[in-house]
């Protein structure tokens, strides 16, 4: 069966409707933002009193909208910290607002115990609307998290060195050739 061209003005605009309701209601902040995931490039495992680095990079699905011409902003917030197993902060960065969707912060933490440790990157964002009829700004919506990065780390004690090595017959034959090398010399060889 061939659609008639009505049909097609039927079936456009009804997508037409669904896709300025969605508009719609994302500008509301009806829909939930699915939050991404991000990466924490570390080593697993660290000395206590030894320094560790990563580098924590996450992208947000809401891009920053500082242009409120158009009744509506955005912000997204970022930060990085480290909670210890019992959800104490041990670290926690500057918060940093974003200008773009790219966020990346290159921790450098030493850890005082042992025991496992948790590198944890939040991006969060809010946003306002204008409301045309009052003529103000809605207050923000509640922080929402829209991406995320984690590591677990354990923090080990330092092990003792290695146990030195001795080769008795390296020690033997390098006194014996200190020897030689002496008769050697007495007769005005070279060693």
């Amino acid at each position: 069966m061939k659609m008639k061209k009505q049909d097609w003005f039927v079936v456009g605009g009804a997508l037409l409707v669904v896709l300025l309701l969605v508009v719609f209601a994302k500008g509301m902040g009806l829909l939930a933002v699915t939050p991404t995931t991000g990466t924490v490039v570390g080593a697993a495992t660290v000395y206590a009193g030894q320094p560790y680095t990563a580098a924590i990079s996450m992208n947000s699905p809401v891009a920053p909208d500082a242009d409120y011409s158009d009744g509506s902003v955005a912000r997204v917030y970022g930060g990085v910290s480290v909670v210890d197993s019992s959800n104490n902060y041990l670290f926690k960065s500057p918060v940093q607002e974003l200008s773009s969707t790219a966020y990346s912060y290159n921790l450098q933490y030493t850890p005082a115990a042992t025991g496992k440790i948790f590198v944890v990157g939040i991006l969060s964002s809010s946003s306002s609307t204008f409301n045309y009829a009052t003529g103000t700004w809605s207050s923000w919506t509640p922080l929402a998290q829209v991406s995320s990065a984690q590591k677990s780390v354990d923090v080990i004690t330092p092990g003792a060195p290695a146990e030195p090595t001795f080769d008795f017959w390296a020690g033997v034959s390098s006194f014996i050739s200190g020897i030689v090398c002496s008769i050697k010399q007495l007769f005005g060889m070279a060693c």
